[in-house]
């Protein structure tokens, strides 16, 4: 969904960024891609929908908003994938034209030819131009009708209304003797909402190579929404409801975790042959029936979105650097992972993924949890494996832990007076713990809570590290893993945007 976040920056500062010369940045327009227009497959002409709804919940301004598309058209069935290629060589020829005039203006002109020299696709077959034709009318004809999503770059604000993307369009020319083999020109006038969007510049750089060089539909479709998942997060990975993937892209929702491995496996595994992702995993979710996919951001991604200016909020606090070359936090949390028995390498790897701050605080509230353990007598087997599970998991710490170790290290009278960054950060831990406890407690009634508890702790034993740890263990890390699954649904701010909402903090107690 859109986001608040101000346009990126225009099409002729991109070109004095650092990137490769195998990179093509073209700027495209936020809106489509951000509300699922384009179906992730290309079905049959006899079997394309003719209408579909998508709804979710999103967080703006701190709020929770119910946010519902609905999309309709003609015979000629709904946008797919192959519409998408064609959109992406639109917005490259419309960056090309904006980057020479200064802006785009309707109507707006392009070769049949050019297009379907971008595409790939033969330039003397009149069946080619002939679907240039059906995608121009499938444009025109597909209406949206939003609420609280689209968003209006003039105005500032996001609208409820119904929408189309061209207004008209007209095919002019025919076969010529010029060597093109064609001479068509197609005219389209884009809708008002969208030429303010594009002159605005509410726009996103894509690289437009790397998209060209994948050849799934949800690879594509996911490759969209790598740019302004990980644009809007601090974090390297990102979790999302698999059921709400399905909807969003109009993909078939599968039960079994083998059909979902085999439908979305090759896709996700083509993004990480491209490096936009650097591995993923589909776990099961505590907080409800299904399954969470989890995709972390990969090299290449990281790159386009940093130079580009589109990452936000990379601090120390929050992200790993991208850079190989360790800093002395990463250093440190390596040192300390190593004298607690984990692998040099396990541990090097760990430090360039996740914050080494975050680390830290959870290995010293996982060793607090191996500590407790062993003096009931029922010792952990695998401490490092307990310390690992909590990082690669990301598991919250505790205020109360984080505060109690503050107080370590300063007076009460220090606590009281001093309002830095490590008191402010445990006083969002805790804000955080009541959202997800309030939610938990309407949620849950004691016995379902104990019971769902029991049944991931149970699951747990066909994990090989999991296993491992007590029975006591099992059930703090369930406990830790349905309040992270819960506080994903709620869309809760990070530290950053939760600093904005509340400048003073909260009381400190």
């Amino acid at each position: 969904m859109p986001s608040d976040s101000s346009p990126t920056v225009p099409k002729k500062n991109l070109m004095l960024l650092p990137l490769g010369v195998d990179v093509d940045l073209i700027d495209d327009e936020l809106n489509l891609n951000k509300v699922g227009f384009f179906l992730a497959y290309t079905p049959r002409k006899r079997e394309r929908p003719r209408s579909r709804k998508v709804s979710s919940t999103i967080n703006r301004d701190g709020v929770k908003i119910d946010a519902v598309l609905e999309f309709r058209t003609s015979d000629l069935g709904l946008p797919s994938t192959a519409d998408k290629d064609k959109w992406k060589v639109l917005q490259k020829l419309m960056a090309e034209s904006k980057a020479k005039y200064g802006k785009v203006e309707n109507p707006f002109r392009f070769s049949g030819y050019r297009m379907l020299q971008e595409l790939g696709l033969k330039t003397n077959a009149g069946k080619n131009y002939d679907a240039l034709v059906e995608w121009c009318q499938r444009m025109t004809d597909t209406t949206i009708s939003s609420k609280h999503v689209i968003y209006y770059a003039a105005r500032r604000k996001y609208a409820d209304t119904t929408i189309h993307v061209f207004k008209t369009f007209r095919r002019e020319g025919a076969v010529g003797n010029d060597g093109s083999g064609r001479t068509e020109t197609f005219v389209v006038e884009l809708e008002d909402w969208l030429l303010e969007n594009i002159n605005l510049g509410y726009v996103g750089p894509v690289d437009f190579a790397a998209y060209r060089g994948l050849t799934r539909d949800i690879s594509k479709g996911i490759f969209d929404s790598l740019h302004y998942w990980f644009s809007a997060s601090p974090l390297q990975f990102i979790r999302k409801d698999y059921r709400d993937l399905c909807n969003f892209f109009g993909l078939t929702e599968y039960k079994s975790k083998s059909k979902i491995l085999e439908t979305l496996g090759p896709s996700l595994d083509e993004l990480v042959k491209i490096k936009y992702i650097s591995t993923w995993s589909l776990d099961r979710m505590s907080s409800k029936d299904g399954y969470m996919v989890v995709v972390y951001a990969g090299d290449e991604l990281l790159r386009i979105l940093t130079a580009t200016g589109r990452r936000k909020a990379l601090t120390a606090a929050t992200t790993a650097p991208i850079s190989k070359e360790l800093t002395d936090d990463q250093k440190k949390a390596i040192d300390s992972l190593v004298e607690h028995g984990i692998s040099p390498t396990k541990a090097t790897s760990l430090a360039q993924t996740y914050d080494p701050q975050t680390m830290l605080q959870q290995m010293d509230y996982a060793l607090s949890l191996i500590e407790q353990d062993g003096n009931m007598r029922r010792r952990i087997a695998n401490p490092p494996g307990f310390i690992i599970y909590h990082i690669e998991q990301n598991f919250s710490v505790p205020a109360a832990f984080l505060k109690q170790k503050l107080r370590r290290h300063e007076s009460e009278k220090q606590v009281a007076l001093l309002r830095n960054e490590d008191q402010l950060n445990v006083q969002y831990v805790a804000w955080k713990e009541r959202q997800i406890q309030i939610e938990i407690d309407s949620r849950f009634t004691p016995d379902a809570l104990r019971t769902i508890i029991e049944k991931t702790a149970h699951e747990m034993l066909s994990d090989p590290v999991t296993r491992r740890f007590s029975a006591d263990g099992r059930k703090s890390a369930a406990r830790a893993k349905l309040a992270r699954d819960i506080a994903t649904e709620l869309l809760l701010p990070d530290f950053q945007s939760w600093k904005v909402q509340y400048p003073q903090g909260e009381l400190f107690q």
